[in-house]
């Protein structure tokens, strides 16, 4: 069994990886170079992205691409997954990430605000939204440039709507929609304005629960009431690649400050690739 790059590495610094056993391909992994916020900081990383057979297979994917991070002086590597020991023996931590599930209350409808499709030109405001709300939690992509907008985050999202007040964009969701539940893909709102409950009662169209990927904040946690929170079958697992200066404490693979990444959001449209 031998672990090779493919003919997909070196795409915009991307790198790709494939297990090869006896001509069969039994798995893969993508290396992604990006910046994540972690308690308001960006902070530079390697998104990991692994597919195997077996753990024969997986270890020598994740061991592979490890390495090369840790070559190019990325100071930490994430992942989505569930596989706790093919993690863990590269010296992975590792976080739960929260869903919310609720019934949804029309009453928090608010007639102050209005609701209506984006468009081409609220792009700006969506990624000013989206930077202001992704920084106050922990692993959300920093989406740095208007083309990634257009061609990584726009493409995967659905439903994709705006929340006004008096003509102003303050917050941004983005849904699917079962027969009666609304799925949330993506939430953004300005700090000054705690509009989530109303953003999914507006959206809701007829839908009687809702389903929230994301830490809920305490004010609306308190708003809700008898929310059903739950850990996401996919965890987030990091890797500290090498020491860095964090807020004034050293971050280190054997010793990370109390409270690291204790609030996780990893937005779908990230993710999917």
């Amino acid at each position: 069994m031998i672990c090779r790059p493919t003919e997909a590495s070196v795409k915009g610094g991307r790198m790709q990886w494939e297990c090869v056993d006896e001509e069969h391909v039994c798995g893969k992994i993508e290396l992604f170079p990006c910046a994540v916020y972690i308690e308001g900081e960006r902070v530079e990383c390697a998104w990991l992205g692994i597919d195997a057979e077996n753990a024969q297979a997986g270890n020598m994917l994740l061991h592979t691409a490890v390495n090369h991070a840790e070559e190019k002086e990325i100071p930490l590597c994430m992942c989505l997954g569930n596989d706790t020991e093919l993690f863990a023996h590269e010296g992975f931590w590792v976080r739960e990430r929260q869903i919310a599930a609720f019934s949804i209350d029309p009453a928090w409808m608010d007639g102050r605000f209005s609701m209506r499709p984006a468009e081409e030109k609220d792009g700006a405001w969506l990624r000013g939204l989206y930077s202001l709300y992704a920084g106050t939690f922990d692993a959300a992509f920093v989406r740095g440039s208007e083309e990634y907008w257009k061609e990584q985050v726009i493409p995967n999202l659905n439903n994709l709507s705006v929340l006004e007040k008096e003509g102003q964009i303050v917050a941004y969701i983005a849904y699917e929609k079962g027969e009666d539940h609304l799925f949330v893909q993506e939430f953004a709102a300005h700090p000054d304005y705690d509009v989530l409950l109303c953003t999914v009662a507006m959206a809701a169209q007829g839908a009687e629960k809702a389903v929230v990927p994301m830490p809920i904040l305490e004010g609306n946690g308190k708003k809700i009431g008898t929310e059903t929170v739950f850990d996401a079958a996919e965890k987030l697992f990091f890797r500290v690649n090498r020491p860095f200066l964090f807020k004034n404490s050293r971050v280190r693979a054997d010793l990370i400050p109390q409270n690291f990444m204790s609030k996780v959001l990893c937005w779908e449209a990230d993710s999917s690739r």
